[in-house]
C-alpha cells in the first residue's frame, strides 16, 4: 500500500487554516459584542435626549456629557464596522439574491449612514463647546455681555468644527443616495422606509444652515444667545392695513434669548410705545405729505420699504420711548402663522374656547376684530381698539406648546423649519441685526428685506393704506410691466397696476381720508381705500408721464392746505433707487388704475443681447399676479421658440410670492425654459437715516423700568392638590463642630437677582455637578392638562420658582439618577447631617446641611400621595434646600427627597 504523504499534509494544512479561520472570526465577533455592550449606555443617554428639552443641553456639563455620549458612540461604530469588514463585503454583494437581497446589501449602508451620522454630531458638539468656552466655563447667564479675548480663537475653531459637520453630512448625503439606488424608485428595508422617508427633506434644510453657520458661526451665537443674551424687537404686522415692510405695526414684543432659553415680554400696543411724543423726530417728506403729521412715531415706523432702514429707525423710537437697548429688529405677519399652522396642525385656544387652524385663521382674525374676547357693551372707542390686538398674544400660549411637542417628533420639526424658510423667501419674516457680520450672512440670503441693488432693470410697487382702515383684505391688485427696447439700446417702461376695491359700502356718500367714526359695516374692513404708492426703480430713470396726475379729493393734505395738490412726487427716499410716488383713491367697488411711463437709464441693459429685471415683492403680500412684457427691437431674434415668445413679443405671467429675476437673452443666445431663473443675491446697502432722534437739549428722560417679562416654558404654576397634606419638617441638626459659617440672617431677594449660582457638591456621595435653570412644560390632553417640570440633562435642574442660596424660602434642584449624567445617583444614601455646598458665580459658597432623606412611591401612588410628594417643592418660609430624583438605580418607580437646612456661608475652607 502507497501512503500519499503530500494529500494528508494539505488536509492538515486546509483543516488548520478553517480553524485559524474560525478564531479570527471568534475573536473579531467577540471584539464586536464587547464594543456594542460598551456603546450601550452611551447610546441610551442619547436617545433619553428625545424628553429633554434642547434649551437645556446647552451649558458645559451638558454638552461635556453629550460629547462624551456621541463621541463614544461614533468610536463604537467605527471599530464595529472595521471589525466587520469581510462580513460587510459580503454582504455588498449579495443584491442578487431574490427578496432579500436589496435589503442585505444595504446593511454595509446603514452602517456606514449611522459612522457619519455619529461623525457629523461629534463634530456639532465640539463646535457648541468651542462656543460656549468663550465664558471660561462659567454659565452664560453671568457672562459679562462685553465678550472677551477668546473670542476670535474659539469661533474659528467653531468653523472648523462645523465645516466638517458639513463634510459628514455631504458623506450621509451620498450614502443614502447609493441606499436609493440598490431598489430604484423606493427606499429598501421596509421597516426602515417611513423614517428615511421622513427625513430625507431635512438634508437639503440642513445641509443650508449648517453651510452658513460655518461661514459665520456668529449667526449661531446671535441666535441662541451663547456668549450673552440677546434682546431684540419683535413687530407683528398687520396687512390689512398694508405698509411698506408687509402692513400696519400692531404691536411690539421684547423679545430675549439667553443660552438658547428664550424669555417674551408683554405684547405692547403700538399706540402706547411713544411715552415722549415731543422728542420724536421730524417725519420723511412723504409720510408728512400722506398722512399730515409733523412727527415719526412708532405707528408709522415702518414706512421706508427698506427693513434695515425701518429697523434702525424702530431701535432710535423704542429708545426714545421705552429707554431699552436692543440687538437687532424681527418682523412678522400673520401668514408666517398660517405656514406654521400647516406644519404642525391645530392648536386649541382655551381663551377663545376655538380651534385654530391654517384653514380658519383669517377668519377667526376677522371674528374676534369684530366682537373682540370679554368686550363689554359700554366700553369706550379706546378700549375696543386695544382688546382686537389680544388675538395674536391668546394664540402663542397654545402654538409655543405644540413647538415643544414637535422638538420630539422629527417629520413635524422638519415641516415647521421648512414653514420658517418659506415665510423667510417669501418676505412674512424679516430679520434685521446690529452684528455686522450676521446682517451680511442674513442679507446675502435676501432675508433682511433690504431693498435690491444690482445691475439691469430693477422694479418694487410699495403699497402703503393711509386711509385709517383695514381696507387691504378687500383690495387685489394686478401688475402690468411692459418694456419696449429700440435698436440704440434705449428702453421705455410703461407700468400698470390696477386695484380693485371689493367692499361693498352702499350707504358710504364720497371717501374723505379720516379716522373713522363707525357709520359703515365691515368694522373698518370694508371701506375706501387710500393709497400712498411708490415705484422703485432704476436710479437715472426719467418720467415721462404718471396718471392719475393730481391726487383725489378730500385728503388729508387738501383739508390743511385748501387748493394744494402735492403732484406726482420723484425722488431718492430709498438708498440706491429712483422713487415715483402719489395718493390713489379707490372707492368700494370700484377699479382704478395708476400708469407711470419712464426711461430706463441708458446702463439698464448689462450689453445690446442682455436684459435683466430683479422684480422685488412687496413683503407682507401674498401673490400679487404680474405680467412682464418685453417688446424686441426691430430684427432681434431668439433661437428659443418656447410658447413665451411670440409676434416680436417676450411675455411672463406669474404671481409674486418671492423676488424674481426675469432674463431675456437675444441675438441667438437661448432664453431659459419658462424666462424665470433664480433669484440673485442683493447687495448691502448703507443704512443712513435722513433724521437722527436726539433729545431735546436740556431735556432728560426719565428712567423707566423695562417690561416684565415671562419665560415662554411658564403656562402654569404647578401646585399640590388642595388639602394636601404639608410634611412636618423634622429636627434641624446642628452643625459640626469646627466648621466656619456665616451665620446672618438671610432674607428674601426682591426683584431680579443679579448674582446666579453655577455649582452642588455632596462629599457624601461624590457629586460635584453644575447648576442649570429648568422651567415646566404642560403636559397631557387638552381636558386633563397638568405641570411637569423639565430635568436637566447632565447637570442639577434649578426650579426657576424656587429660592436661591442664602434666601429664605425652598431652594429646590432635581436631576437624573440613571441616565444622562447621573447626577443625583446616590442621593437616597445620604444621611441627616451630611453637608451640600452650592457655590454661586462670586466665588460664595453656601452650606446646607441635611436634615431628612425620604423615598417615597410615585408609580401607582394615590392622589394624597402624590400630594404629599408635589408639597416638597413648595415654597416654605424656612430657609431650606430641597434635592429631588427618582429610585431605584434600575427604575423610577418611586421619588428620592432630601431635605437640607441653610448653614450659612463658608470662608476660609476648601471645599472637597
Amino acid at each position: 500500500m502507497t501512503v500519499r504523504h503530500g494529500s494528508r499534509t494539505w488536509r492538515w494544512l486546509l483543516a488548520g487554516l478553517a480553524c485559524l479561520a474560525v478564531v479570527i472570526t471568534g475573536y473579531r465577533w467577540y471584539r464586536i459584542i464587547a464594543t456594542a455592550r460598551q456603546a450601550e449606555p452611551h447610546v441610551r443617554n442619547l436617545w433619553a435626549l428625545r424628553d429633554v428639552s434642547p434649551s437645556l443641553w446647552l451649558s458645559p456639563s451638558a454638552l461635556s456629557g453629550i460629547g462624551t455620549d456621541v463621541h463614544e458612540t461614533r468610536h463604537a461604530l467605527e471599530e464595529v464596522r472595521r471589525w466587520a469588514k469581510p462580513e460587510l463585503a459580503l454582504l455588498g454583494w449579495l443584491q442578487w439574491v431574490p427578496t432579500l437581497g436589496a435589503d442585505l446589501a444595504g446593511v454595509p449602508l446603514l452602517l456606514d449612514a449611522g459612522v457619519e451620522s455619529a461623525a457629523m454630531a461629534d463634530s456639532l458638539v465640539q463646535a457648541a463647546q468651542s462656543v460656549l468656552a468663550i465664558n471660561n466655563g462659567r454659565p452664560i447667564a453671568v457672562q459679562d455681555s462685553g465678550g472677551n479675548a477668546a473670542t476670535g480663537p474659539a469661533l474659528e475653531q467653531a468653523r472648523a468644527q462645523l465645516e466638517a459637520a458639513l463634510e459628514h453630512l455631504d458623506g450621509l448625503m451620498g450614502v443614502l443616495d447609493r441606499w436609493k439606488r440598490l431598489s430604484p424608485g423606493k427606499y429598501v428595508a421596509p421597516r426602515l422606509n417611513p423614517y428615511l422617508v421622513q427625513i430625507e427633506p431635512a438634508f437639503p434644510l440642513a445641509r443650508s444652515a449648517l453651510e452658513g453657520v460655518a461661514t459665520h458661526p456668529e449667526v449661531l451665537d446671535a441666535a441662541l444667545g451663547l456668549t450673552g443674551p440677546r434682546t431684540y424687537l419683535l413687530l407683528l404686522q398687520n396687512p390689512w392695513e398694508m405698509r411698506p415692510t408687509g402692513g400696519f405695526v400692531s404691536a411690539a414684543v421684547e423679545v430675549q434669548v439667553a443660552a438658547a432659553k428664550v424669555e417674551i415680554g408683554p405684547f405692547l400696543d403700538s399706540w402706547y410705545v411713544d411715552l415722549y411724543p415731543e422728542l420724536l423726530p421730524p417725519p420723511p417728506a412723504s409720510l408728512y405729505r400722506a398722512i399730515w403729521t409733523g412727527k415719526i412715531n412708532f405707528l408709522n415706523v415702518n414706512w421706508s420699504p427698506h427693513f434695515p432702514t425701518t429697523a434702525d429707525w424702530a431701535q432710535r423710537l423704542y429708545q426714545i420711548g421705552r429707554q431699552v437697548e436692543l440687538d437687532g429688529v424681527i418682523a412678522l405677519d400673520p401668514t408666517l402663522l398660517e405656514l406654521l399652522l400647516e406644519a404642525i396642525g391645530p392648536v386649541t385656544v382655551p381663551d377663545l374656547q376655538v380651534s385654530v387652524s391654517a384653514q380658519n385663521l383669517w377668519e377667526q382674525m376677522i371674528a374676534f376684530h369684530d366682537s373682540p374676547l370679554s368686550l363689554r357693551d359700554d366700553a369706550s372707542p379706546g378700549e375696543r381698539l386695544q382688546r382686537r390686538k389680544e388675538f395674536l398674544p391668546l394664540i402663542a400660549g397654545p402654538l409655543i406648546g405644540q413647538f415643544r411637542a414637535a422638538v420630539r417628533d422629527p417629520a413635524r420639526m422638519i415641516k415647521i423649519f421648512q414653514a420658517i424658510q418659506r415665510a423667510l423667501d417669501e418676505r412674512h419674516l424679516l430679520i434685521a441685526s446690529n452684528d455686522p457680520v450676521v446682517a451680511g450672512w442674513l442679507n446675502q440670503a435676501a432675508w433682511d428685506g433690504a431693498v435690491g441693488i444690482g445691475d439691469g432693470d430693477y422694479l418694487q410697487v410699495v403699497d402703503s393704506n393711509v386711509g385709517f382702515n383695514k381696507t387691504d383684505f378687500r383690495v387685489s391688485r394686478q401688475v402690468d410691466y411692459q418694456v419696449s427696447l429700440s435698436n440704440t439700446g434705449q428702453a421705455t417702461a410703461t407700468l400698470v397696476i390696477t386695484y380693485h376695491n371689493h367692499s361693498q359700502v352702499p350707504e358710504l356718500l364720497e371717501c374723505v381720508q379720516e379716522l373713522p367714526t363707525g357709520g359703515y359695516s365691515g368694522d373698518w374692513v370694508d371701506g375706501c381705500y387710500w393709497d400712498y404708492l411708490r415705484v422703485l426703480v432704476p436710479a437715472g430713470s426719467r418720467l415721462l408721464q404718471a396718471e392719475p396726475e393730481a391726487w383725489p379729493p378730500n385728503t388729508v393734505w387738501q383739508q390743511q392746505n385748501p387748493g394744494s395738490d402735492p403732484g406726482v412726487s420723484v425722488g431718492w427716499e430709498e438708498p440706491g433707487r429712483q422713487v415715483f410716488g402719489l395718493m390713489l383713491l379707490v372707492p368700494p367697488g370700484d377699479k382704478v388704475a395708476a400708469r407711470f411711463t419712464y426711461l430706463l437709464p441708458p446702463d439698464v441693459l448689462a450689453s445690446p443681447t442682455d436684459y435683466r429685471l430683479h422684480f422685488q415683492k412687496q413683503s407682507g403680500t401674498i401673490a400679487v399676479a404680474a405680467r412682464v412684457r418685453l417688446n424686441l427691437p426691430e430684427g432681434a431674434t431668439v433661437t428659443d421658440t418656447n410658447s413665451w415668445f411670440s409676434e416680436g413679443q417676450w411675455v411672463v405671467e406669474t404671481d409674486l410670492r418671492t423676488d424674481l429675476e426675469f432674463i431675456a437673452q437675444l441675438s441667438g443666445i437661448s432664453l431659459p425654459a419658462n424666462g424665470i431663473a433664480a433669484r440673485p443675491t442683493p447687495t448691502k446697502l448703507p443704512v443712513t437715516p435722513t433724521n437722527t432722534p436726539t433729545a431735546t437739549a436740556g431735556q432728560a428722560l426719565s428712567p423707566l423700568p423695562s417690561p416684565t417679562r415671562a419665560f415662554l416654558l411658564v403656562t402654569a404654576t404647578p401646585s399640590p392638590t388642595p388639602g394636601a397634606t404639608q410634611p412636618a419638617p423634622a429636627a434641624t441638626p446642628a452643625v459640626p463642630a469646627g466648621t466656619p459659617v456665616n451665620t446672618r440672617p438671610v432674607a428674601p431677594v426682591v426683584g431680579s437677582r443679579s448674582v446666579t449660582w453655577s455649582r452642588i457638591q455632596i462629599p457624601a456621595s461624590n457629586t460635584d455637578g453644575m447648576v442649570v435653570q429648568v422651567g415646566w412644560q404642560l403636559v397631557g390632553p387638552p381636558d386633563a392638562r397638568r405641570a411637569e417640570w423639565e430635568v436637566a440633562a447632565y447637570a442639577a435642574g434649578h426650579h426657576q420658582d424656587s429660592a436661591y442660596p442664602g434666601e429664605v424660602g425652598n431652594v429646590v434642584l432635581s436631576g437624573h439618577h440613571n441616565i444622562l449624567g447621573e447626577v443625583f445617583r446616590d442621593l437616597w444614601a445620604l444621611q441627616p447631617g451630611d453637608r451640600i455646598y452650592l457655590t454661586d458665580s462670586s466665588g460664595q459658597v453656601h452650606l446646607y446641611v441635611t436634615r431628612q432623606v425620604l423615598v417615597l412611591r410615585q408609580a401607582g401612588a394615590s392622589a394624597e400621595e402624590r400630594a404629599v410628594n408635589l408639597s416638597y417643592l413648595q415654597r416654605r418660609s424656612e430657609a431650606i434646600l430641597t434635592l429631588v430624583t427618582c429610585w431605584p438605580y434600575e427604575g423610577n418607580s418611586h421619588r428620592t427627597f432630601v431635605v437640607a437646612d441653610y448653614a450659612g456661608t463658608v470662608a476660609g475652607v476648601t471645599v472637597p
